[in-house]
């Protein structure tokens, strides 16, 4: 609009005008399309959210499985053999840790959902 005011000596009325239209026409149609953007992103946020709470039990059953099935065994075992319980702890270790950020990130998004 500047250009064509500046460049194509197209009268002030008209572009204020033209630019009038626009902004009527933008003042009409986007709150509702935001609000409903809006919506959608905090119903896609409150789902993630749900998603990542949940997603701790497959997890700990598919990735986790071998290394607690192994450890389990350990424990119920008598044998005082500790040849790889160390990397077994260690791993467990990990592998809860990386657990932990499934509730953390569900956190993360639950908040982030409520506050916008």
């Amino acid at each position: 609009m500047v250009e064509s005011f500046q460049k194509d000596n197209v009268p002030s009325a008209q572009v204020a005008r033209q630019w009038k239209n626009l902004y009527d026409l933008g003042k009409s149609q986007n709150p509702p399309a935001r609000s409903r953007r809006g919506l959608c992103f905090l119903s896609a946020l409150f789902s993630a959210a749900a998603a990542l709470c949940i997603s701790i039990v497959p997890y700990t059953l598919v990735v986790m499985k071998k290394t607690n099935d192994a450890l389990a065994m350990k424990g119920s075992s008598k044998s005082e053999s500790d040849s790889d319980l160390v990397g077994l702890l260690q791993r467990w270790g990990t592998l809860n840790q990386l657990r932990g950020v499934f509730p953390t990130a569900a956190a993360i998004c639950g908040l982030v959902a409520a506050f916008l």
